[in-house]
């Protein structure tokens, strides 16, 4: 796989039987198992879900991130991560 592009979990309506820090982690596993070398994984987040180490631990690359506005109060935070 060349790059990823998600929003996980998709929406604050989402059930789901694990905590947010252990679905990052996971996210972060099976990216990086899956995309060949020189890989991107671009997807943003809630800004109070902390998953930067969890992507850095399994041994990506910060290539850029930023904030986005949504509204009112909602604002997400954007990452892309480079598998070297």
């Amino acid at each position: 796989m060349d790059s990823i592009a998600t929003d996980p979990p998709y929406n604050r309506l989402s059930i789901s039987d694990i905590d947010l820090d252990t679905f990052y982690r996971k996210l972060a596993e099976e990216a990086y198992r899956v995309l060949r070398s020189r890989g991107y994984i671009a997807f943003s987040h809630p800004t109070y879900v902390d998953s930067l180490d969890w992507f850095l631990n399994v041994g990506f690359e910060l290539v850029a991130n930023g904030l986005q506005y949504v509204h009112g109060s909602l604002t997400r935070i954007i990452y892309v991560f480079r598998k070297p």
